[in-house]
């Protein structure tokens, strides 16, 4: 069980720890399936998997690396991204789903999505202030 299954299902048992799912969610370095490596001209530039169910894309997201690879059942491209940062450069139409094919997967909601980039944006502000 890793820090955010176990955050998770803290949350799941008391709704007053989902900040602190959250939190640890912003601050993780997450493995971020990729269709391939970006260039070297543009290292900046990434192009994720991203899953089509029923009109809606999902983007994975996995907290260890071993996770991403039981997923794809296969050695493939990643990124290792911070969460805030994912948050801040996907499409906001974007779903995420954290771990899937785990015991301790979490789709998330565009209301959660939303919620975060706002929270990300104000304490972006607040630094800068």
């Amino acid at each position: 069980m890793t820090a955010l299954d176990s955050a998770l299902a803290a949350a799941h048992l008391d709704k007053s720890k989902g900040m602190d799912f959250y939190s640890l969610f912003l601050n993780t370095e997450l493995y971020l399936p990729l269709n391939e490596l970006p260039s070297k001209e543009e290292p900046q530039k990434i192009n994720p998997i991203l899953i089509d169910k029923d009109g809606k894309l999902f983007l994975m997201l996995f907290d260890e690396e071993s996770r991403l690879v039981s997923w794809a059942k296969r050695q493939i491209p990643y990124a290792q991204i911070p969460g805030f940062a994912i948050v801040q450069m996907m499409d906001p139409e974007i779903l995420y789903v954290l771990n899937v094919g785990t015991e301790h997967y979490h789709q998330f909601v565009k209301d959660e999505i939303e919620w975060l980039r706002k929270t990300v944006e104000q304490n972006l502000k607040k630094q800068n202030e």
